[in-house]
């Protein structure tokens, strides 16, 4: 391509940018964030969605977060769904690959979302950022990881941070997250409801993969930890203790929310056990669940279900707590109200 057309090429591509996240006002970094070309469902076929790598940032100084923004091309409802992947985000391409098709198809917005201190650099793997044009922007910008280093408490505010860059351009957000990404969903709709009561009304449907959400073996997070930094699979805070009393500190906060303030929210627990002969999950006790469940179900939260999914295809090397098997139907039909309101209804006939 010759260089003056090379240069209107630019040029067009960063008006373009531009465009997509005006709507987002200050709440978008231009600097970091681009255009990425279209992509495709596990079949081969194109994905009908416009496709940007966005940082989301907040005028208050709340943690960024990034990750990829889909919109569908057309029919594109006012809904978003956030998806969050477990730590340190190794499951964050699975994710896309069983979800983004399916929403898009059903006009669902999607922003795909990677955690604080995440390696970029040209070292890192790829199944973290999933992300190649991320990780060539990284290196020409001398990029060593996404944001800050991790720690729980800045993580318990990154979704937080997206909601409020999301709320003005769609109706209703909805939220997929995994292991310690519920976590950090949940704990961000803890802050929304004591600092932003208006935008209550706009959480939907959530939908938790072996959510981190009950009782949990500080010493099994401790080892976790120490891997992210001894594998060089996450930048964290040097120490260590300190990141054990906020990830404390964050599943005790769980419990100080009253969940029933949000009036269109749901959730599903799915979580993987012996039932019918499957395989438990290895980190997240189904017991610690189902009690928080029942916690948020005295509170009067009635769409609220746990299901105990028999995962039987775990192959050797494989764990059943990352849900390789699991299909998108469960979920699209919990995200798309079809599953909700099918509880709406029960309880409408214990009721009468």
């Amino acid at each position: 391509m010759p260089e003056g057309e090379f240069q209107n090429f630019e040029v067009r591509r960063q008006l373009e940018l531009e465009q997509r996240i005006a709507e987002f006002g200050g709440r978008a970094d231009t600097r970091h964030s681009f255009l990425l070309g279209t992509e495709k469902d596990k079949n081969g076929d194109v994905i009908p969605a416009d496709v940007t790598w966005v940082r989301f940032v907040d005028r208050e100084e709340e943690p960024v977060i990034e990750g990829k923004l889909y919109v569908p091309k057309q029919n594109a409802k006012q809904e978003v769904v956030i998806i969050n992947p477990g730590l340190p985000g190794d499951g964050i391409g699975l994710l896309e690959e069983r979800y983004v098709p399916e929403m898009i198809k059903n006009g669902y917005s999607v922003f795909s979302s990677r955690h604080n201190g995440i390696y970029v650099d040209a070292s890192s793997q790829d199944k973290y950022i999933h992300c190649p044009e991320k990780k060539l922007w990284a290196g020409n910008n001398d990029e060593e990881c996404i944001g800050e280093p991790f720690c729980f408490e800045r993580a318990s505010r990154e979704v937080f941070t997206a909601i409020k860059a999301l709320e003005e351009q769609f109706q209703k957000i909805h939220f997929v997250g995994h292991s310690g990404g519920v976590l950090n969903i949940m704990r961000s709709l803890g802050h929304l409801s004591g600092e932003r009561k208006d935008l209550t009304e706009k959480i939907g449907n959530l939908v938790s993969l072996s959510g981190v959400v009950g009782e949990y073996d500080v010493n099994l997070m401790r080892d976790i930890l120490q891997q992210f930094q001894e594998k060089k699979l996450m930048n964290v805070i040097p120490d260590l203790e300190e990141n054990l009393r906020q990830f404390e500190e964050a599943m005790l906060a769980l419990k100080d929310i009253d969940w029933s303030q949000f009036p269109h929210f749901s959730t599903m627990f799915i979580t993987p056990t012996k039932l019918l002969g499957g395989t438990p999950d290895e980190y997240v006790s189904p017991d610690s669940i189902q009690h928080f469940a029942d916690f948020m179900m005295g509170q009067g939260c009635e769409r609220v279900r746990v299901v105990d999914y028999s995962n039987r295809k775990v192959k050797a090397g494989d764990e059943s707590h990352d849900f390789k098997n699991l299909s998108a139907g469960i979920t699209m039909r919990w995200i798309t109200g079809e599953s909700v309101e099918s509880i709406n209804e029960l309880a409408k006939k214990r009721m009468s």
